[in-house]
């Protein structure tokens, strides 16, 4: 059973927190998925105004690399990004009334893939 490949206005979630979490890679335009474009990884993503873990305040801020689990398939060299892959992205920011330093890990999965047809290994 195949996983789901996110397209582009895929919709990505904070596992362990609230935050802002965006794909600043952008999609491939050579190819069409349901009629939009679909990432390949790697993927990166970029998290602000979070509350995540240690950091209270919500302004966590980090980013990260997703690396997709896609094995068998490729588009130009890279794997498609899938709904449930995840990352865990470094954030700082602050916590308490003091606005103290924190850092702390934020989860970050693909919850919804934007289209639900074409699938992948």
């Amino acid at each position: 059973m195949g996983k789901l490949i996110a397209v582009q206005g895929c919709v990505l979630q904070i596992m362990n927190g609230v935050g802002v979490a965006v794909i600043t890679t952008p999609p491939l335009t050579d190819i069409k998925v349901c009629g939009l474009p679909p990432y390949a990884g790697p993927l990166s993503i970029q998290i602000t105004a979070g509350s995540i873990g240690s950091i209270t305040n919500g302004d966590a801020m980090g980013a990260g690399v997703l690396m997709p689990t896609a094995q068998f398939s490729t588009w130009d060299g890279k794997a498609p990004v899938c709904e449930g892959d995840m990352v865990q992205i470094p954030v700082n920011g602050t916590t308490g009334p003091k606005h103290d330093s924190a850092t702390d890990v934020a989860i970050v999965k693909i919850a919804s893939a934007g289209q639900t047809f074409v699938k992948t290994d």
